[in-house]
């Protein structure tokens, strides 16, 4: 047996009324054999109207069930998000009120969709079961609609089902003589609408009631006219009293009877397998409801069972399994019981309509009081939440404005340049002062040099070493406790420095984080008002986030409907998490406005630090110059006081260089003189010398003439007497001259020699002059 669901088909057409209207055959339709056309035609009026109401009932409990949904997904989209808002306890609390409304409502429109499925099923089961008691013997009855054999399915089903299925086949056959006809979109949309209209409900629901009773109170008209059909001697089918327990023990007989006698046709046998066969499918399905079951048959029914289950799990030839429960239910006598709740099709038909039709009425009354209560308090939460969420979006704006007034005090651009004014102020200091510490003790150096220098050639002014390496010593500490402070005011410009590189770097970033809070927050505004607006038909204009639109005034004249696309909306919106988010943007604009507050007092303690190890730089920068300029008076005095001891002692000098001056001058007089009469005394002796010899050798020679005249001239032997006394004199006058001129040479040898001496004083003389002069350079 098909399922009815609610499923939607295309095009579909339907008979608004089919109860005073002739519903034609198609004109192709092919009508089984035996079959009555009239008849059938009488039956097609039910089926109609049975379609038409499972249509009514459908379109308009998925209508209630759709809204049921959707205000259950509202309800939990109120529970499940908007948790980080606070004061959305109440509106939670109301959205929880909704929910057993909505949840009846749900319970109701599904069971009044099984219902209505159910409904279906029955009639089908109805038709089938009416002529499943005349199948044997058809052409003996008046029928309109009979029971097919599925090909390959070893079941039989009735026409009727092979109609339910091809649904729009079957309307566009019942609308043939019905001018009130349309598509089940449309019936929809008319459904929907009038679900919406709130103002229009009461009525809305009247005029279904209506409808559905008007189709209640005729069915009694429908069965009397398909049960009154006559046509000769044949028995209508639906005054036939057969019930599905007779109908089963007769198949039951013809099985177990039809083998051995060989007197049944195999058509009888096959049509008797599957309706059993058929019982059984619907026993074991959990979609539709069997007969058996139905009837109260319960003896039968558990054996029904028993067979599905025995069948289940092994290869068991699906008729011995018929024959063996028709043998354990004719054996055990069990299919003789009365069953509980037996009618006849016909009663059954009448039955479902008496019973289906109001129990369909109540929960239509049920669903639309628990809907319209449940939309109620649903609509009533959705208010409560639109207000705290426009309350938490109005007070982030407040935050986030306070926050930005906060960085807009702490004015870090400001400190930015004033610091770094400062900064390059002090690093001009600092090489300034670097500079002073370089020369002062370079000149301290100097001074200390001459000093030591002047000491290292005055044996006097040694006595003042140890105070000038005192004064020099204090001067070189002071020095390098300048250069060390210097060092620091290095370093702390540096920590200036960086924590500027860092205050630019944080303001930067805290006016990015408070331009994408800003960002975020329009956003959310836009889509706060996006939201709130689409409840008007015309959108309004707000200039800041709902302070003119109280939440009340907003939601006044929101239906259900708009009230869940709001909810939706802002399930799926960033107002979902709000305040979480917002708080999010918030919290890093407050982080970063309060790391900006620090480093701003870190640029300034760090300033004033640095300006104060500029300040003790400064001091001890003049001290080291002061101590200095001491070290290099210091050195002045002691030059000028050589200098003066200098000049004394060069004066001496001068006075005495200008003595041995005079003195060399006349020693180099005097040494002249003796070099000339030296000179003079060696021409004289050499004179002389030359002399004697000459004479000494005239005298030799008159002496060798004498001594040879004597020879040849004895007469001259007094004159060689006189010559000789002569070269005697000669003699002695030449060695006179001799011996005088060896006492010159002695004389003037005597006076080379004090010529010497006189040469040796004039170079002393010289050199001592000369050491004057190097003492002058000096001084």
């Amino acid at each position: 047996m098909k399922l009815w669901a609610t499923r939607r088909v295309a095009l579909l057409l339907f008979v608004a009324s089919c109860c005073s209207t002739v519903c034609g055959e198609e004109p192709d339709a092919k009508i089984p054999a035996h079959a009555d056309p009239e008849l059938r035609r009488k039956e097609k009026v039910l089926l109609c109207n049975a379609s038409q109401m499972f249509i009514d009932w459908n379109v308009t409990f998925r209508a209630l069930h759709k809204r049921a949904m959707r205000a259950n997904a509202t309800v939990t989209a109120i529970l499940e998000n908007f948790g980080s808002y606070k004061s959305a306890s109440a509106a939670r609390s109301m959205a929880k009120q909704a929910v057993p409304g909505v949840y009846e409502v749900i319970g109701n429109t599904t069971a009044a969709l099984e219902t209505a499925r159910d409904f279906m099923n029955g009639i089908e089961r109805d038709f089938f079961n009416a002529f499943e008691g005349i199948k044997h013997k058809p052409e003996e009855h008046i029928f309109g609609h009979s029971n097919l054999n599925l090909q390959g399915e070893d079941k039989r089903v009735s026409e009727v089902l092979k109609m339910f299925e091809d649904v729009e086949k079957l309307f566009s056959v019942c609308k043939k003589n019905d001018a009130k006809s349309g598509t089940v979109e449309a019936m929809e949309l008319k459904v929907m609408k009038a679900v919406d209209n709130a103002s229009d409900l009461v009525n809305w629901e009247y005029e279904r009631r209506q409808e559905w009773n008007e189709t209640l109170r005729s069915v009694g008209s429908w069965l009397v006219s398909m049960k009154n059909h006559t046509a000769g001697k044949k028995t209508n089918i639906w005054s036939y009293s057969g019930t599905v327990r007779n109908i089963t023990k007769k198949d039951c007989d013809t099985i177990l009877r039809c083998p051995e006698s060989n007197k049944c046709t195999n058509n009888v046998l096959e049509s008797a397998y599957h309706n059993i066969f058929r019982h059984l499918h619907d026993v074991g399905s959990s979609n539709v409801s069997s007969s058996i079951e139905e009837n109260g048959c319960n003896g039968t029914h558990r054996e029904f069972v028993a067979t599905v289950d025995a069948m289940a799990p092994k290869n068991i030839e699906r008729e011995d399994a018929v024959k063996a429960l028709c043998q354990k239910l004719k054996d055990g006598g069990i299919i003789e019981e009365n069953c509980k709740t037996e009618k006849t099709s016909f009663d059954w038909i009448e039955s479902r309509f008496r019973t289906t039709v109001p129990k369909m009425i109540t929960y239509f009354n049920r669903s639309l009081k628990d809907l319209s209560d449940g939309e109620m308090k649903m609509k009533n939460a959705t208010n409560t939440l639109i207000a705290v969420v426009r309350e938490s979006v109005r007070e982030a704006s407040k935050h986030l404005a306070e926050v930005k007034v906060h960085f807009s005090s702490l004015n870090a651009l400001e400190t930015f340049k004033f610091a770094t004014t400062n900064v390059t102020s002090l690093q001009n200091k600092h090489g300034i002062a670097e500079k002073k510490l370089n020369n002062s003790t370079e000149l301290g150096e100097r001074a200390l040099a001459i000093i030591m220098t002047v000491n290292a050639s005055c044996a006097s002014c040694a006595r003042n070493d140890v105070s000038v390496q005192e004064a020099y010593s204090s001067m070189r500490r002071t020095v390098e406790e300048a250069k060390g402070l210097n060092s620091e005011t290095k370093s702390a410009l540096e920590k200036v420095t960086n924590a500027l590189s860092g205050l630019n770097l944080q303001n930067e970033t805290t006016t990015k984080a408070l331009q994408g809070g800003s960002q975020y927050l329009g956003h959310v505004v836009r889509d706060f008002n996006d939201i709130v607006n689409s409840t008007y038909a015309a959108r309004k204009t707000v200039d800041d986030i709902g302070i003119h639109l109280p939440g009340e005034y907003v939601t006044s004249d929101m239906t259900a409907d708009k009230a869940a696309e709001v909810i939706e909306r802002l399930a799926r919106s960033r107002l979902a998490n709000g305040t979480e988010e917002l708080s999010l943007h918030l919290q890093r604009c407050e982080k970063e406005v309060i790391g900006l507050k620090s480093l701003i007092a870190q640029v300034d303690s760090n300033c004033s630090g640095a300006q104060e190890i500029a300040a003790e730089v400064d001091r001890t920068v003049d001290e080291a110059e002061e101590q200095s300029k001491e070290i290099q008076q210091i050195a002045v005095q002691t030059v000028v006081s050589e200098l003066k001891g200098r000049w004394d002692a060069l004066c001496a000098l001068l006075a005495d260089l200008q003595v041995l001056t005079l003195e060399l001058e006349s020693l180099k007089g005097r040494d002249s003189k003796v070099v000339r009469t030296i000179s003079e005394l060696r021409g004289t002796v050499d004179t002389y010398a030359v002399a004697a010899s000459k004479t000494e050798m005239k005298c030799e020679g008159i002496a060798a003439a004498v001594r040879k005249a004597v020879v040849f001239r004895p007469d001259a032997a007094h004159e060689a007497k006189m010559s000789l006394g002569a070269y005697g004199r000669c003699a002695t006058s030449s060695e006179s001259v001799r011996r005088e001129s060896s006492k010159a040479l002695v004389a003037a040898h005597s006076t080379e020699e004090l010529h010497v001496k006189v040469h040796d004083l004039q170079k002393t003389t010289e050199e001592q002059r000369a050491n004057r002069h190097k003492e002058l350079g000096i001084l």
